[in-house]
């Protein structure tokens, strides 16, 4: 069947239902299946409107897709990752203890030996520039 120019969107290639259920559902042939994913694939074309013009339910036409879709899936290759240790200089080691301080928006810290006069006087200083 041609529609305006359109390509067919109705199956003639011979027998579609391989054997009616005793329920009444219907199990199709590979050849058709296949068919009826080919041309739901192609660009612009309905999905709902094929299956409609060879008398099938849009969701079993569009479960065919996903199907066709995970067997055609590629799976993802990995690349080979190899992990060095970066040469990073040693952390110099500090003795004593640490003393932090935030005052008015400014962070120090004091490590090792530290005297209370060195101290006062860096306190002292940040006290004057707030």
């Amino acid at each position: 069947m041609t529609n305006s120019g359109r390509r067919q969107i109705e199956w003639d290639g011979g027998k579609s239902v391989e054997r009616v259920l005793s329920n009444g559902k219907r199990r199709y042939t590979s050849a058709f299946k296949a068919w009826i994913v080919e041309q739901c694939l192609r660009p612009g074309v309905s999905l709902a409107g094929i299956a409609l013009a060879n008398g099938l339910n849009a969701n079993l036409v569009r479960k065919w897709v996903g199907k066709r879709a995970v067997a055609a899936a590629v799976p993802a290759q990995l690349l080979p990752v190899r992990i060095e240790q970066p040469n990073l200089p040693a952390a110099p080691q500090r003795e004593g203890g640490l003393i932090e301080v935030q005052i008015h928006g400014a962070r120090i810290q004091l490590y090792g030996d530290i005297e209370a006069k060195q101290l006062r006087v860096v306190l002292a200083a940040l006290a004057t520039q707030a």
